[in-house]
């Protein structure tokens, strides 16, 4: 008897031990979380333009604007054509998102047709560093763009602005003069990436 009562306590405390070692190996752990993703919005601000040079007949217009694809763009007429003629563009991009961005594509568009695209590359020279050197072609400026400002961040709510210098190719050839160019300059823009720094 004593021997039965012992076999069934003893059976008795491994079914016990069987379901707390059961609980122990199923717990469950739920976690509740939320995941917020950033926004990404970048915007152009203060574009203008400025002749330089009291007696400046350049027909200039400049402005900016977002296509149905989110692709920034400045569209830039210069009309009346003569070799020499100076003026600046001045404009920003403001981002107004939660992450930080780049510059990822620049790029030329919507040339007009009705100029030779070899003579358009030469028409306008770029000061690319503000000394009063016009050294590039607006082509080849945008074209360094994307390297050039590879590194600069523009943080949430922060601005990039500045101003660019252009003049017409002093060696301007003659079928040019007097003529309109006009052009798209499209901007595309991607995340900042620290750790690929």
């Amino acid at each position: 008897m004593k021997k039965s009562r012992l076999l069934i306590a003893v059976l008795v405390c491994a079914v016990m031990m069987m379901g707390v070692g059961y609980a122990w190996w199923n717990n469950v752990l739920t976690v509740n979380g939320t995941v917020k993703t950033g926004t990404f919005d970048v915007d152009f601000v203060n574009t203008r333009i400025e002749k330089i040079g009291a007696e400046n007949y350049l027909d200039i217009s400049v402005n900016s604007e977002q296509d149905d694809d989110g692709v920034d763009c400045i569209n830039f007429t210069v009309g009346n054509l003569y070799p020499g003629a100076e003026f600046s563009v001045t404009s920003g991009f403001v981002n107004n998102g939660s992450i930080p961005v780049k510059i990822g594509k620049a790029e030329i568009a919507n040339i007009n047709s009705n100029i030779n695209s070899n003579e358009y590359a030469n028409a306008i020279l770029v000061d690319t560093d503000n000394n009063g050197t016009y050294d590039t072609t607006f082509s080849q400026w945008v074209a360094n763009i994307v390297s050039n400002l590879d590194s600069v961040k523009i943080a949430s709510n922060q601005t990039l602005a500045g101003t660019v210098n252009f003049k017409v190719n002093p060696e301007l050839s003659n079928n040019l003069q007097g003529q309109t160019v006009t052009f798209n300059l499209t901007f595309d823009w991607v995340q900042f990436n620290e750790i690929n720094r």
